[in-house]
């Protein structure tokens, strides 16, 4: 039998009965210029495949005339769901970099993004899941009796793993569940006009060979089942954190190299105060200017003057010479793996104090440099 026609036999045969499909009772409200954007999407990655397919027929016949060691993706490799994911993945990497230079050219000096991490912030791997498990997540729903269905439900809606896992014992782990239950809440949040249309995708009869039917869902699922709106939000909730995050990752390199660095933390506020590093890598220099960095930005938040010229005229002199003395007096010594300065008693007060500030309020403070 062909896939076209086991397909169809599949279909027609299946033990879930269309009239037996609960329709949504709140349907998420999309924002149309979203769901504009979402249908883009889908006609570009439809035609890109439909292309990849030409290419494909026009290559297997003309290739037995040439050598040519050029393998060719088949055509179930190109109808995949594998590719699909491939395409989102592409368009969402181009928003994510994106997203990651604008936070970098606001925060850039407290704190560097890759889009990786800003990726997992925004959790985007999240609603790319939703698709692969979407059908089979609503299949098993509909395939339950009523009582399991409404445990299950109840699970979905509860949050609650442990129980909608005795409901679907075919999932793994946690990793696996939650994909699962964001593939069945994103059914309940489409319109019943768009339950209809999925019905008919995915158990109506249609003519037409596998592709163009494949075609037709995967068009369906990316204009309708995903919702990029929700990445977006979620990346414009990574920006508007953006300070806030600037000042946990400044307040950390406060901790790990001021705060670590302090020979004695009940120092004399008549004397310089003695901070002792170790240089692991990148030698003394590479040290100084993540310590000298620390200081600068402290006093450019608050708007003085930085007294510790001794650190950025040792960054500045061209030899790295065991013993610096700069030209505010305080010195900087280098003796095998060790390093040694001294800052003011009120620049260590200083130091100290941002430490303890509240995030929100140190947040507020890199947000108003930034716009200074």
């Amino acid at each position: 039998m062909s896939n076209a026609n086991t397909f169809t036999s599949l279909r027609r045969n299946s033990h879930l009965r269309l009239s037996e499909i609960d329709y949504p009772e709140n349907p998420f409200e999309r924002n149309p210029d979203a769901q504009a954007a979402a249908k883009q999407w889908a006609d570009n990655y439809i035609a890109g495949m439909r292309y990849a397919l030409e290419v494909n027929k026009l290559s297997r016949k003309i290739m037995p005339a040439f050598r040519s060691n050029v393998t060719l993706v088949s055509e179930p490799h190109i109808i995949s769901m594998n590719a699909l994911i491939s395409f989102l993945g592409e368009c969402i990497d181009n928003v994510v970099i994106k997203t990651t230079a604008e936070l970098n050219v606001r925060y850039g000096d407290f704190i560097l993004h890759d889009p990786s991490a800003i990726s997992s912030l925004a959790k985007v791997s999240d609603e790319i899941a939703i698709l692969p498990r979407f059908t089979v997540s609503v299949r098993h729903y509909h395939l339950l009796d009523d009582d399991s269905r409404a445990l299950l439900k109840k699970a979905l809606f509860d949050n609650d793993y442990d129980a909608f896992k005795n409901q679907y014992p075919i999932l793994g782990g946690r990793d696996a569940i939650k994909p699962a239950m964001d593939a069945l809440r994103r059914y309940f949040e489409l319109t019943p006009e768009l339950i209809s249309e999925f019905k008919e995708h995915i158990f109506g009869y249609r003519d037409g060979t596998i592709g163009e039917w494949v075609f037709g869902f995967h068009h369906f699922m990316l204009a309708h089942v995903f919702f990029p709106e929700k990445i977006k939000a979620a990346l414009d909730d990574v920006k508007a954190n953006g300070a806030i995050l600037a000042a946990e990752k400044f307040k950390s390199e406060l901790r790990n190299v001021f705060f670590h660095g302090l020979d004695n933390r009940a120092y004399e506020q008549d004397k310089p105060v003695k901070l002792s590093f170790r240089i692991v890598n990148g030698g003394p220099k590479e040290q100084i200017s993540a310590f000298e960095k620390i200081v600068r930005l402290a006093y450019k938040l608050m708007e003085e003057g930085n007294p510790e010229a001794h650190l950025t005229e040792y960054l500045n002199h061209e030899v790295a010479a065991a013993t610096f003395k700069g030209s505010n007096g305080q010195s900087i010594r280098v003796y095998q793996s060790h390093l040694t300065t001294t800052v003011r008693a009120d620049t260590a007060d200083k130091l100290m104090a941002l430490i303890d500030v509240p995030d929100t309020e140190l947040a507020a403070l890199i947000e108003a440099m930034v716009n200074r």
